[in-house]
């Protein structure tokens, strides 16, 4: 029985003051390194085999934090594709300025609204994009570790949309690899969800937990 665990990055400033960050390489502050501490303490007992990170600079010290606290600590295994959204020239704003900022894309006729999935923002990628980068890595990591335990830490859009693949995976709607963005739900710093690979088929048994994070 495969065992992943998908873990958002611990918090940073930007996260803090709701600025998009997308792929811009802005590191924990010291609320994420506790959140981070404290995940670690909460998976120390699960013995990882390795650890998947994005290559930001805010995931890689979460998982370096993970790892540390590993009886025996894993390899950290740094991926692109597991990197945020590129939000293109939107990086650097606040998230309630950029309507003002750039009027033409929030306009009710605009792509953005028209084609959600394939707009990108000046510079940056499409939704689809990420979904199908993000769930080539999770798929190449799954078939890579038969009956191991590992941990891919990344940024909320890429958990998001691999859990949307695994939950709609044989579902009408669900075509041509096509993302179908259609079950919201927060995605918190540090949260854990949980996916294992059962004789039936990949389960979700834990979704987004941050029980190890009260009092923080």
């Amino acid at each position: 029985m495969t065992r992943v665990y998908l873990i958002r990055h611990g918090e940073t400033d930007w996260n803090r003051d709701e600025i998009c960050m997308g792929q811009m390489d802005i590191p924990l502050n010291e609320r994420g390194r506790r959140q981070a501490e404290r995940t670690a303490e909460r998976l120390a007992p699960e013995r990882l085999d390795v650890i998947y990170s994005s290559d930001l600079s805010r995931a890689v010290e979460t998982a370096q934090i993970i790892a540390r606290r590993q009886p025996h600590p894993p390899e950290i295994v740094r991926r692109r594709d597991l990197r945020e959204l590129h939000y293109g020239h939107w990086q650097g704003y606040r998230f309630e300025d950029l309507r003002e900022r750039f009027p033409e894309a929030f306009r009710e006729d605009a792509p953005r609204h028209a084609d959600p999935l394939r707009f990108r923002p000046e510079g940056g990628e499409s939704v689809q994009q990420l979904y199908e980068r993000a769930v080539r890595a999770f798929r190449e990591i799954l078939a890579g570790h038969p009956g191991g335990t590992v941990a891919i830490v990344a940024h909320g859009g890429p958990i998001r949309h691999i859990v949307e693949w695994v939950l709609q995976r044989g579902a009408p709607r669900f075509r041509d690899g096509e993302a179908f963005v259609s079950f919201g739900f927060a995605v918190s710093n540090c949260g854990i969800t949980l996916i294992q690979q059962e004789p039936e088929g990949l389960v979700i048994r834990v979704l987004n937990d941050t029980c190890h994070l009260e009092g923080l």
